[in-house]
């Protein structure tokens, strides 16, 4: 998958995990809440799994950390540049080694 396709697909999940995050906090009657949850849920999973992927592609011997997969590109008033070195700093900070570039 090329970095844009990537790119475009995260902020497409994130998209649609806040929508699913209104609609379950004004759950119209003839939605299941069960199935909203669970289909949240995989599509949450679906992204942090193809972030990790994008990862291992780069660096295939690092460990990856879903707990700060989860951080990736939830502010959109961070540019990618600034989110790639705050991550790396928190990287640097849990594992001792990171790269921003």
């Amino acid at each position: 998958m090329s970095t844009l396709i990537a790119r475009e697909f995260d902020q497409g999940t994130m998209v649609y995990i806040g929508l699913l995050d209104k609609v379950e906090e004004q759950m119209p009657p003839f939605f299941d809440p069960a199935r909203v949850r669970r289909v949240k849920k995989e599509i949450e999973r679906l992204r942090l799994d193809a972030l990790a992927a994008e990862i291992r592609a780069e660096y295939p011997d690092i460990e990856i950390d879903y707990e700060l997969l989860e951080l990736v590109g939830i502010d959109d008033d961070i540019p990618v540049k600034d989110e790639k070195r705050r991550l790396a700093n928190i990287l640097e900070e849990r594992h001792g080694y990171a790269d921003a570039d």
